[in-house]
């Protein structure tokens, strides 16, 4: 039977526990790794593995897929202590946040009998731990890969049939392009939610404004309730993009102040209209996909075909072929929603 190891169990890592179960993936035994102790208990209570291992070596062994879902900056030191205990042909992968980092440390420290194909799931909340798990989690959510160059294609068709397995759309993107992409798009949200806090909190009068804060300080803030350690490492691990957008978000603030401040006193003012109006309608197209490119799309890979075959051989595929919603029907975990397209720059 396919052993998978998750290492990290809470929030991503339990998830991840519940969805596999919940997957077209069957007949495997999902072990988990985590430093404390409370965590792991928690997490094995809400069903997300078979069985928890406290001693890592042990708890990587016998794997054949190794999932990561720890902060960012203890993967160095995780990938030191269980590269001498993986066997040949094992799988790697992670869910880290961000990819450059971790992809140089599986470069420089994993064996290169195994495959590591970097991965990132753009899915989460604000709750952390394993109570706040969810199976459904990574439901349509987008899953970044970015295979390294020691990874076959059994072993990243696998990792993409895991994406594919737990409801998500795989893209493939390059680690520097991914970091620079989400540092916009979910790095700048935590530093924007942060100064807002901190800029409100520490005024004379926070005390008495506190008392008027609602649904649209609520909103904007809510990430600086994002787990400390998981925000220090996503910050220290991506510090040139997250800094470049910071620079390019005071200098739209820098516009609207100069906005406010050229026409003092005017009731009626076209620029500012002009300013809402253009904003409104980029977000209309963000939320409708109108500003999403359109590509022809590759045929994806069966989910449990894909991962059977690298997990467990012939025999596994043909007891899942049957439980694969994803084949011949459609390629899509959501009819209902649109494919999203892969990049083309691993398929060549």
């Amino acid at each position: 039977m396919p052993t998978i190891t998750i290492i990290g169990l809470g929030l991503i890592g339990t998830s991840m526990g519940l969805a596999i179960k919940n997957s077209p993936i069957k007949n495997t035994t999902i072990i988990g790794h985590e430093t404390h102790r409370d965590t792991a208990i928690r997490s094995q209570k809400r069903g997300a593995v078979d069985k928890i291992e406290r001693h890592l070596p042990t708890a990587v062994e016998t794997a054949h897929l190794v999932i990561l879902a720890t902060p960012v900056m203890a993967m160095q030191t995780i990938f030191r202590d269980i590269a001498p205990h993986l066997k040949p042909g094992t799988i790697v992968t992670d869910t880290a946040s961000t990819k450059s980092a971790v992809m140089q440390w599986a470069d420089e420290i994993l064996p290169t009998s195994v495959s590591f194909i970097g991965g990132h799931p753009m899915a989460g909340k604000t709750d952390s731990g394993p109570d706040a798990a969810e199976a459904s989690l990574f439901t349509n959510a987008v899953y970044c890969l970015t295979p390294n160059k020691n990874a076959d294609r059994p072993s990243v068709d696998a990792v993409e049939g895991l994406a594919k397995a737990v409801g998500s759309y795989p893209y493939f993107i390059d680690p520097g392009e991914h970091d620079g992409y989400v540092a916009g798009i979910s790095h700048l949200p935590i530093a924007l939610s942060t100064a807002l806090v901190q800029a409100t909190a520490k005024s004379p009068s926070w005390s008495e404004m506190s008392k008027l804060a609602s649904s649209g300080f609520r909103d904007v803030s809510r990430l600086a309730l994002g787990d400390p350690i998981m925000n220090h490492d996503i910050f220290v691990s991506n510090r040139t993009a997250i800094s470049h957008w910071i620079a390019e978000l005071v200098t739209e603030l820098n516009e609207i102040q100069k906005l406010l401040e050229q026409t003092p006193g005017e009731t009626n003012d076209p620029a500012i209209q002009n300013l809402f109006r253009t904003v409104w309608e980029r977000r209309i197209n963000w939320m409708t996909g109108a500003d999403a490119q359109e590509n022809p799309l590759e045929a994806l890979p069966s989910t449990a075909e894909s991962l059977a075959r690298s997990l467990a051989g012939e025999w596994v595929v043909r007891k899942l072929d049957d439980l694969d919603p994803f084949q011949e029907k459609s390629s899509n975990p959501n009819p209902d929603q649109p494919e999203r397209k892969r990049k083309g720059w691993l398929r060549r």
